[in-house]
């Protein structure tokens, strides 16, 4: 890599890890690309999936899809193609996760006033907040039976990391989303 150029966030492709997605920065522009998770022959350029501003990939658990940031969430098939819009209100959304049966992405969004983690249907549909407190709550990961998230929190002052119930399956509807914990302080 060059100078101003930077590989950013990088996600194994799933099941088996045959590639891996990261963010290509260069001469300004974001664009996610993937090589061999052996890496690459010399002189070969990474395979570009998307370009023009994206960032976040994450790859869907049978890792036929890829979810990204473009100021909302999107996602788009795991080989390249056109991206489709996931989330829809207000605010900046980031850092998407995909729950381990595939059905839901959690995201990270300051839409209701400061950054909180939210869900919604990986097909699109009602986005719903998860977590209320006005510190900065980030970077959402699913646990692995999809029962619970765990994510970064400066809940008390400092960086730490939080766990939240999460009944599967999610009830959209629900205004109660169980115990919030810290793990990690």
């Amino acid at each position: 890599m060059g100078d101003g150029e930077a590989a950013l966030n990088p996600s194994w492709s799933r099941p088996f890890g045959a590639y891996i997605a990261f963010v290509r920065y260069e001469q300004g522009y974001c664009d996610i690309v993937r090589i061999p998770s052996t890496g690459l022959p010399p002189g070969d350029d990474p395979e570009y999936l998307l370009n023009g501003g994206a960032f976040d990939p994450a790859y869907s658990p049978d890792g036929s899809q890829i979810a990204c940031t473009l100021g909302k969430i999107y996602r788009f098939p795991a080989e390249g193609g056109v991206p489709v819009q996931v989330t829809t209100g207000p605010g900046w959304d980031v850092q998407p996760c995909w729950s381990p049966n595939g059905d839901y992405i959690a995201f990270s969004s300051n839409r209701s006033g400061n950054e909180e983690i939210w869900i919604v249907p990986a097909v699109g549909g009602t986005e719903t907040q998860i977590t209320f407190d006005p510190a900065v709550d980030h970077f959402p990961t699913w646990s692995p039976d999809g029962s619970q998230i765990a994510f970064g929190s400066n809940r008390g002052g400092s960086s730490n990391i939080w766990v939240i119930d999460v009944e599967p399956p999610v009830s959209i509807e629900s205004t109660s989303w169980g115990s919030i914990k810290a793990l990690y302080r």
